[in-house]
Parts: C-alpha cells; sequence; structure tokens
C-alpha cells in the first residue's frame, strides 16, 4: 500500500533538541560565566568572537558538513520500500509530542524542503524466511517499472537478493560518502569486496541502534550477594566468560526443589534462544567467515577457540547457571518476565528491551558482554540480524537524486534522530546512571558484523550453527559444519565470484 508523507513546515522539536545538546555541551566544557569577566570590560563582543561562541556552544554532530550540493528537484518523489514492521523509520505524517516520531519528522521535512522532495511509502511484509519482501523487490526489478528509489530491507534476509543482480553498487552513486560518521564503518568494511557494496546501514536505520546488544544487570541481586563493583570490573578489562560464570553460579536455585529447573526458578544469566547467543559469538570474538589477505571471505567457523567456548557454553546451561527458553515470542517474554521478578542477576538485552525495562521496581545497570577471557583485545558486541539495510534497484533513473537525498536523509539521522533516540530515551529515561550511559557507549563502539553471518540464509545456514550447538548444549560444530560445508562452501564461492563479474 503506498503511502504519501506531507510536507509540513515546523520544526520546534528540532531546535528544542540542538538547544538542548547545545546546553550539555557548553555546562561540559566550563564556557565562561559574565561574573568571570572583569568588571570594566562592557565592549559588545565583535562578529566573530560571537560566531565562535556559537560554534562551541554546538553539538559536535551538528558541525559535521554533509558536503551535499544545493539543488531543486521541483517536487520529485523521493520513493522508498519499507517493511511493515518498520515503517516508523521513515512513515511519519504528523508531529505527536513522541520524541522519536517528531525527531524523525523534522528530519524528513528539513530534507523536503532543502530539496524541495515529497516522500512516497511503499510496506511489505518482510518476516523471516516468508519471501514477501524479496520477491516484491525481484518482481519490480525484472519488471523494470521503476517503483522504488530506496530499499530498506530485513538486513539478514535480503542477502540472497543480492546476487540476482538487482542493485547498484553503493560506490557508483554519486554524493554518497560511507566514511562519513552516518555510515556504520565496520559494516562498510566487512561487506565490501572487490570494492563493491550493495547494502549499507547506520544512523538512517534507527533499528540498528534499536537492535544493538548488551546485558542487563538487577543491582539488588548484586547487592545482596555483595558482589564487586561491575562497572569498575569491565573497566578493568576483568569482565570475561568465566567471570560471569562464577556470579551466575552463586544465583542461580531450584526455587521450590523439584528438581524441574523451569521457569518458574532463579537463574544467573537469562536469554531469548536467538539472537541472545548469537551475541555470545562475537562477544568471544568468533566468526562465521574473516576477510584472508585478499579480502576475500573465508570459512572460519571451526577451530579450537569455537570448541572450547562452545564445552564452556554447553556446561554453563547444563549447570543452570544460564536460561535459554524455547525459541517462539512467548520465550523472549519468558525470559524478561524472569528478570523482571527479580529472578535473574543478568539478561541479554536489545537496546530496545531498554525501554521496556524502565518501570521495574528494581534498580538495574547496563553492561557489555564479557571477553572470552582477559587476552582478549576489546568487549564485542553485535546487532540484531533484523535490522534495516539500504539499496538501490538497478532501475532508478537517476543516482544523483538517489545518492543526494539518501545522504542527506542519514546525515540528518545522525544530527537529530539518533541524538533524540540514544541520548534522550536510551540514555536519560531508560538507563539510571551515568555508568550506564559510559557502558551504552563502550557497546555502541565495539559493533562487530560478520559477513558469514549476515548471509547466513545464503550460506545453508551456517550462520546459525553456533547457536545450534548452544541450544542443544553441545560441542559438535565440527561435525555439524562438516554436514554442511561443501553445499555452503559452493554457495560462497558464488557470492565471491558474483564481486569479481564486471558486469555487477
Amino acid at each position: 500500500m503506498k503511502k504519501s508523507i506531507s510536507k509540513q513546515k515546523n520544526s520546534t522539536l528540532l531546535a528544542g533538541l540542538t538547544l538542548l545538546f547545545a546546553g550539555i555541551l557548553a555546562a561540559s566544557v566550563g564556557c565562561s560565566s559574565t561574573s568571570d569577566l572583569p568588571d570594566t570590560d562592557t565592549n559588545t563582543p565583535t562578529t566573530n568572537e560571537t560566531a565562535v561562541t556559537e560554534t562551541e556552544a554546538l553539538d559536535p554532530r551538528q558541525l559535521v558538513s554533509d558536503d551535499l550540493p544545493e539543488k531543486d528537484f521541483g517536487g520529485q518523489k523521493f520513493r522508498i520500500m519499507l517493511r511493515e514492521e518498520y515503517e516508523y523509520e521513515f512513515d511519519v505524517k504528523d508531529q505527536t509530542g513522541e520524541t522519536i516520531n517528531d525527531a524523525i519528522y523534522n528530519r524528513n521535512l528539513n530534507v523536503a524542503e532543502r530539496y524541495n522532495i515529497t516522500y512516497e511509502s511503499t510496506a511489505f511484509s518482510a518476516y523471516w524466511g516468508k519471501g514477501v519482501f524479496n520477491k516484491a523487490i525481484s518482481n519490480s526489478v525484472i519488471a523494470d517499472d521503476n517503483a522504488y528509489d530506496l530499499v530498506v530491507g530485513y538486513m539478514c534476509d535480503i542477502t540472497p537478493t543480492i546476487t540476482q543482480g538487482l542493485y547498484i553498487n553503493w560506490y557508483d552513486i554519486p554524493h554518497i560518502n560511507l566514511e562519513k560518521p552516518w555510515w556504520v564503518q565496520l559494516f562498510t568494511d566487512a561487506f565490501t569486496i572487490n570494492d563493491k557494496i550493495y547494502m549499507i546501514t547506520g544512523d538512517l536505520a534507527l533499528s540498528f541502534w534499536k537492535g544493538m546488544t548488551g546485558i542487563a544487570f538487577n543491582k539488588g541481586l548484586a547487592a545482596d550477594y555483595d558482589m564487586e563493583n561491575l562497572y569498575s570490573v569491565v573497566r578493568d578489562g576483568k569482565w570475561t566468560f568465566d567471570y560471569m560464570e562464577s556470579l551466575c553460579h552463586q544465583v542461580s536455585k531450584d526455587l521450590n526443589g523439584d528438581g524441574l529447573w523451569d521457569k518458574t526458578d532463579m537463574y544467573g544469566f537469562v536469554s531469548n534462544a536467538s539472537t541472545g547467543i548469537d551475541a555470545m559469538k562475537e562477544a568471544f570474538d568468533l566468526h562465521i567467515t574473516v576477510k584472508d589477505a585478499s579480502g576475500i571471505p573465508q570459512f572460519d567457523v571451526v577451530n579450537d577457540r569455537c570448541v572450547a567456548v562452545l564445552d564452556a557454553l554447553s556446561d554453563f546451561f547444563k549447570n543452570h547457571d544460564g536460561y535459554i527458553p524455547a525459541p517462539s515470542a512467548e520465550g523472549d517474554i519468558e525470559a524478561q518476565t524472569i528478570f523482571l521478578e527479580n529472578r535473574a542477576l543478568f539478561q541479554y538485552i536489545k537496546f530496545n528491551v531498554v525501554e521496556k525495562l524502565r518501570d521495574m521496581d528494581t534498580d538495574f545497570g547496563i553492561i557489555p558482554y564479557p571477553k572470552w577471557d582477559e587476552t582478549q583485545k576489546n568487549y564485542g558486541t553485535t546487532v540484531y540480524d533484523g535490522s534495516s539495510v539500504f539499496l538501490v534497484p538497478k532501475t532508478v533513473p537517476s543516482t544523483e537524486f538517489v545518492g543526494i537525498v539518501t545522504e542527506a536523509l542519514a546525515a540528518e539521522s545522525y544530527k537529530s534522530v539518533v541524538p533524540a533516540y540514544y541520548d534522550v530515551v536510551l540514555k536519560t529515561k531508560a538507563s539510571r546512571d551515568n555508568d550506564s550511559s559510559e557502558m551504552i557507549d563502550l557497546i555502541r563502539d565495539n559493533i562487530v558484523v560478520d559477513f558469514g553471518y549476515i548471509h547466513s540464509t545464503a550460506l545453508d545456514g551456517v550462520g546459525h550453527l553456533f547457536v545450534g550447538e548452544v541450544r542443544a548444549k553441545t560441542a559438535n560444530i565440527a561435525s555439524t559444519f562438516k554436514a554442511k560445508q561443501k553445499s555452503a562452501q559452493k554457495k560462497l564461492d558464488s557470492i565471491i565470484e558474483f564481486y569479481f563479474n564486471e558486469e555487477n
């Protein structure tokens, strides 16, 4: 169903946010007050002095130029193909007073006014493996109907359509600068092969930020068991799996003594059965593929580290220090309920779940996933594989139009939408202390994106072998991978061949 997004002139919220961040920054850098000036100095500041003062007060994001030219597109429609489940990222028609809604509204409005454009969105269902969205874009491009300028797809599920030759290389689209801070550089690095990349992501995808992962911990339980300050443990680089496991072992209890260990008991760690376990792979510096010296992804599924991790996780869940519900929406709710009822020390979270914990009576904190051991350099985290990615159909009549508008929307998202979500909603309303805000920054700065994991549906499901082993509480990944290796390698070779085909 197509929807037109109206162009109304109202930027009150954006102005308010700019003033908010200007005030915060000014306070943080310790700008002088008038009481600090000599009593005899009554001179009016020069124009240059005024400009410098105003520049210093601006949020640093506002100072990053998008380097875009000025254009008048004469009311041309920018046509966006969306997922029904994520229309909120773009399709906002009115201001409602809700922070994120109004930030997106003003972003759209600012770009529409700057370039004299309108918007038209078309949404399709895009549930995992259903194929409705993928079939719609494939049919559109094959029919050459020129229906969309930008496709906003399901990160993991849309990858099989790339090798159908439906999209334009982002490096061939004018005015797109993937080194700008509104694009995720680690994602760009992971998905660039032979100077080609067909899907990108960044601040234009609010779902990317909502989908970042970490761990919430119950401060009340931590205090009851006289635990060390976990923020300090993280800062000191000592937050490891062994450390977490030792804490979980203290807390886990069969509350009713029936020996069944179900959702009525108490656990050190609770998680859903899919993305919460997927996140452990990146946290422990494990990968489905790694790039070789030539920049070509190669399988790295089976190695000594992976086997050791799976052995440890198998014991962890067999010993009931952690709890994984059955894979289902009900299971996700089950894990969260256990945490809300103070029957879990730790809970895996996506950032959007943090918003749902705001009404929790007991205080909670936010920390990254642990490292595997202290020799691991960084804390690692991943992002929900259903987050949005952006692709450009080969049928677009003007890559300049697409490039300018997409880059402008991404830049505006960086300057207004992400601060509204990240600083106003996540830090101010959801997390309950400055330490958690620091940890959120740490998580954001250490996102790991795995080419093989995101291409799992195009690689015979190899990207999800790790989570399958954890669910089964086994460490048989070598034999499991061997059964799929020949087929998966053939598909990976086919993907790489596509990137080296001069016609693509």
